[in-house]
């Protein structure tokens, strides 16, 4: 087979939101037989959202899938190899870097910090999923501070898992990734977009089509999580970022994230952050 090879180093139209600070890049690789090659001046993080993308950065293969995350570091040559898939990618300019650098000294990001790790895979979790929905679904709306909040909160929780142990993203076999990836990824889709619906198991199940038995099974293979927790963990993200970030009252809070109270909203957000609502908005309001 021929092989065909595309530069996107500086195909400055690849990139759909740029900031002062960095470039939001949304790829779509539907061509199996096209190598991307290229190199990178950048410190890189690339979400990949949905199919199975096959990396090589730094003589290292990675076999990514939805909610796999990858990051690299700046002067490196990259390869993305003939599969098919979609992935969103944040570059940090050389500036921006230095403070995240420095940032990353307090934060035990040993990542960052370790001069021989070049680049690094990691599995995500529902709030940096929701965070990346919130990018990926207002990146033609949002404004620039918006969405700078966003992808700070989003780099934020990416240091957060390495910095806690990240977990390691587990090989899946070919029939895995044609059969069951796809039921994932339309589960997770359908819950951030009916985040503050009181759905059903079966709800999710049939809108992935796949019996709610299996899906069940095949969520939590995947992904670490049962359906169940994964939508709360969702909702928990939402409401962070909303006690954060607006002025909207508790129960409007509750209400948007998907509790049916605002009673109930906070035992549950107590039980996760062993805070309530109103000491955590409290927290951030001091500092």
């Amino acid at each position: 087979m021929k092989e065909v090879l595309k530069n996107i180093v500086t195909a400055h139209k690849d990139f759909v939101f740029r900031s002062d600070l960095y470039e939001i890049k949304f790829m779509n690789h539907d061509d199996s037989s096209e190598i991307i090659k290229g190199w990178n001046e950048n410190f890189c993080v690339t979400y990949v959202h949905s199919g199975n993308l096959l990396f090589d950065l730094f003589r290292h293969n990675y076999n990514l899938h939805t909610g796999c995350i990858l990051l690299d570091k700046p002067q490196c040559d990259f390869k993305i190899l003939p599969t098919i898939g979609q992935c969103t990618i944040i570059r940090f300019n050389a500036q921006f870097y230095q403070t995240i650098l420095q940032n990353a000294k307090d934060k035990n990001v040993f990542f960052l910090t370790n001069n021989n790790l070049l680049s690094l895979s990691l599995k995500s979790n529902p709030a940096l999923d929701y965070l990346h929905y919130q990018i990926f679904e207002n990146r033609h709306t949002v404004h620039q501070l918006e969405m700078d909040v966003l992808v700070i909160e989003f780099l934020n929780r990416v240091f957060e898992i390495i910095s806690n142990n990240p977990n390691q993203i587990n090989y899946i076999n070919d029939a895995v990734k044609k059969y069951q990836l796809p039921v994932v990824e339309m589960a997770k889709e359908y819950m951030y977009r009916h985040l503050t619906e009181d759905i059903s198991l079966n709800q999710v199940a049939t809108h992935a089509c796949i019996s709610p038995f299996h899906f069940s099974r095949i969520f939590k293979q995947l992904t670490s999580y049962s359906p169940n927790q994964y939508l709360l963990n969702m909702r928990m993200a939402n409401s962070k970022f909303l006690l954060k970030n607006t002025e909207l009252s508790i129960g409007e809070v509750a209400h948007l994230s998907g509790f049916k109270t605002p009673e109930y909203f906070a035992t549950s957000f107590k039980q996760k952050f062993d805070k309530n609502p109103s000491d955590y908005r409290k927290a951030f309001l001091v500092k």
